[in-house]
């Protein structure tokens, strides 16, 4: 079972830990859009490495945050396609909006986050209600 998740406990937790939780969640959020990705039968070139991603992320001091958004984005958007879900957003929104973020004080920022979870929450659904989850 894939856990929903909440736009304001993301930023709240972000906040009170000075960005350590969004570590976390992209540790998390890897695994389970991996999950769903492999049900779907992705191919395994696009399943990502959770720990990967988090040494990239603190290492390039949060830039690969950008490159892991567009990543996965484009993996949602493929199963959500695969599995007739309407995902309209793909990788390069996230990114636009993200961008726009740095000159707007971040609430583009956090528009793009709420496009990623509520895409990752409708994935969730149809993951968590689906007992047969395979590719067509």
């Amino acid at each position: 079972m894939i856990q929903k998740q909440s736009l304001f406990t993301f930023i709240i937790l972000t906040i009170i830990t000075c960005g350590i939780y969004s570590l976390i969640w992209i540790y998390s959020m890897t695994i389970e859009i991996n999950k769903i990705a492999e049900k779907s039968g992705a191919p395994q070139s696009m399943i990502d490495n959770p720990t990967t991603e988090i040494l990239l992320c603190i290492f390039t001091c949060g830039i690969y945050s950008y490159i892991w958004i567009y990543k996965q984005g484009n993996k949602m958007k493929m199963v959500g396609n695969e599995r007739d879900i309407p995902v309209a957003e793909e990788g390069s929104a996230y990114i636009l909006f993200m961008l726009l973020g740095m000159i707007s004080c971040g609430i583009f920022t956090f528009y793009a986050y709420h496009l990623f979870i509520k895409n990752f929450n409708l994935l969730a659904d149809d993951f968590n209600s689906n007992s047969s989850y395979t590719a067509y």
